[in-house]
């Protein structure tokens, strides 16, 4: 559709969206959960009102899986509910897409997830176990494609644009460690034996400063998803090398500016797909600490499963 395309974006925090108005022409509503009920009420309204508007809906990313399942906090999946039955009900195609599936373990969530997925109108796919899970559930195959993640397409910004922000967070004249680490750890992947939260932060604290003293590296910290930022302190906070670690978070930088600075690392040591998949885009050498098997679908697809960490 090109330039003429408007995006109707629900989200739970409007303001990060500004920063791309100028470029594009969005509109958003609020659909964060408010105990103000006039308020509730009034960004449902809202909601309606975008959902009449666009001509086709579709779902980005992971919003099917079973951890949480009923958590709107930690689980968006259950706000799509009202979400479907309303492009449903209005008629409006609705489907996924460069998104994944799972993992899902229980009945419930076979139950729930299978329900909502067998009444999208399409399932763009970028992996070949979620497609076989869709299946699994459900899905007619005939509404079942797979591709590439659409950010292994993510463009990358002037040198002269990504040396300036380097300038501003006064990087150091050392090779650079990216690190990306996630809120999850290890509650995605079945079985016993986990590790907790606080052994995670003090192998990973030591890790680094083991690598930071050895390797005379700088430790950059990459936080993709809010949720992630208090976990990330987490471990900075417990090492002894602070002053050689930054954290490189949004939405203090854009999402160009977070995955050209990627590019710039000597070295990326990721635990959410998407830091492991600009990694590859980027010819950044990496190695991923799995904490879901959709890591492990990616490193099988680009045959370097090699490069991985599991937790068992």
């Amino acid at each position: 559709w090109g330039n003429e395309t408007r995006f109707l974006i629900p989200t739970r925090d409007p303001k990060n969206l500004d920063r791309y108005k100028q470029k594009y022409d969005i509109l958003t509503t609020d659909v964060s959960l408010h105990f103000n009920i006039f308020k509730l009420f009034y960004n449902f309204i809202l909601l309606v009102k975008l959902l009449l508007m666009a001509d086709i809906v579709i779902i980005t990313a992971s919003l099917f899986y079973e951890y949480k399942l009923f958590n709107f906090n930690q689980n968006p999946f259950i706000g799509l509910f009202p979400f479907l039955i309303l492009a449903k009900l209005f008629g409006k195609r609705i489907g996924l897409y460069s998104a994944g599936i799972g993992p899902i373990y229980s009945q419930t969530g076979k139950r729930f997830i299978g329900f909502m997925l067998r009444r999208l109108d399409f399932l763009i796919l970028r992996e070949k176990n979620s497609a076989v899970l869709a299946k699994h559930l459900g899905v007619d195959k005939k509404r079942i494609f797979v591709t590439a993640d659409i950010a292994l397409l993510t463009p990358k910004l002037e040198e002269s644009h990504i040396n300036s922000i380097l300038k501003k967070e006064k990087v150091l004249k050392y090779k650079k460690l990216g690190v990306n680490v996630n809120f999850y750890i290890d509650s995605f992947l079945s079985g016993t034996g986990k590790i907790s939260k606080d052994k995670f932060i003090d192998i990973l604290a030591r890790s680094l400063d083991s690598m930071v003293e050895k390797q005379n590296l700088e430790v950059f910290f990459f936080v993709f998803c809010p949720w992630d930022y208090e976990i990330t302190c987490e471990i900075l906070s417990k090492m002894k090398n602070k002053g050689k670690a930054k954290i490189i978070s949004f939405p203090r930088y854009n999402h160009l500016e977070t995955a050209s600075l990627v590019s710039k690392m000597d070295i990326f040591l990721g635990m959410r797909l998407h830091s492991l998949i600009l990694s590859f885009a980027y010819n950044v050498p990496f190695v991923s600490i799995n904490y879901a098997t959709k890591c492990h679908d990616f490193l099988n697809l680009i045959a370097e499963e090699d490069k991985e960490i599991t937790f068992k």
